[in-house]
């Protein structure tokens, strides 16, 4: 007895598979940008409150965005090591 045909996907179908990979790296990608953003800002805003608190300006809010700089690659190497999840 002869196998049925397999019914061919539809267009929706493939488009969907083929670009699953796409959206998994462009969330990645959000992510970094977002990081970046919210490290370096937490970062200048901590030192620029220890400028304003102590009076050392600008270097409270130098090393703050230093600090904000290094958490945002910490936090990079974090999500470039973890696998993809889909």
């Amino acid at each position: 007895m002869p196998k049925p045909p397999r019914p061919t996907p539809s267009k929706a179908e493939t488009v969907t598979a083929g670009h699953a990979g796409g959206a998994v790296r462009s969330s990645q990608g959000l992510a970094v940008a977002g990081n970046l953003v919210a490290c370096v800002v937490v970062g200048m805003l901590l030192g620029w409150g220890v400028d304003w608190a102590i009076g050392t300006k600008p270097w409270g809010m130098l090393v703050g965005l230093g600090l904000g700089f290094m958490a945002w690659l910490r936090e990079l190497w974090r999500l470039l090591k973890s696998p993809p999840t889909a």
